[in-house]
């Protein structure tokens, strides 16, 4: 792996940039959604779950390790004029409720295939999901994008609800990849960096945003 963005409690997060920690992140991913009961996973020959938007340009697969093996994974997807306001799994299904949010040309960032390892338990995993999401504070900040938003069970909302400040904002919608019904979450970037702070999200640094400006190629200037 690439050297890590950031390192806390014996955990690094990393950012897929080659062929090799991409294959690791998918095979976490379909390791975690097999055991899920009303997953679908792709490529089941090879054990992975991915799909096109894993090789969009405006996507990036976040990978964390933890004692040798990884042990998380988030992506982020850019919704900004940079990208050319290229789609990402909610336009796909609530187009209407993100127009109604935010309008069309609002850039935002999507977080999707949030997940750890089925073997990773209490108040470790909690750390790993948490450090998930401050990957994705590092990338909206990074990209401009002022609000977060991410499609889930309606099971999972009081999760996103209490740990990272997120609200409801649509109906409960098929998905297609999955046999169940998804919800719009949305928050706005200060207010939920602000939540996973006082939930025990460490604060992103000026040399940590720096790393992963390098990392993503993202040729702007940053304050912290």
């Amino acid at each position: 792996m690439d050297d890590a963005i950031f390192e806390h409690r014996g955990f690094s997060v990393h950012l897929c940039r080659d062929k090799d920690s991409l294959r690791e992140a998918f095979a976490l991913r379909y390791r975690a959604y097999k055991t899920i009961e009303d997953a679908v996973a792709m490529d089941e020959d090879n054990a992975l779950f991915y799909d096109g938007l894993d090789f969009s340009p405006n996507a990036r697969v976040h990978l964390i390790w933890h004692e040798g093996q990884p042990v998380a994974s988030v992506r982020s997807c850019i919704w900004s004029e940079r990208f050319d306001w290229a789609p990402s799994e909610s336009s796909r299904y609530v187009q209407d409720d993100l127009t109604r949010e935010f309008g069309t040309n609002t850039r935002l960032l999507e977080s999707n295939r949030y997940v750890v390892a089925p073997e990773l338990k209490g108040r470790a995993s909690l750390f790993a999901q948490v450090l998930l999401f401050k990957a994705h504070a590092l990338a909206s900040l990074l990209e401009g994008c002022g609000h977060i938003i991410t499609l889930v069970r309606q099971r999972h909302v009081p999760f996103y609800e209490r740990m990272l400040g997120f609200r409801q904002a649509s109906e409960p919608t098929p998905l297609n990849a999955f046999d169940c019904d998804v919800v719009l979450l949305t928050a706005t970037r200060e207010h939920s960096l602000a939540v996973a702070t006082k939930k025990g999200m460490p604060p992103y640094t000026e040399d940590e945003v720096q790393r992963y400006q390098k990392a993503a190629g993202i040729d702007v200037n940053v304050a912290c």
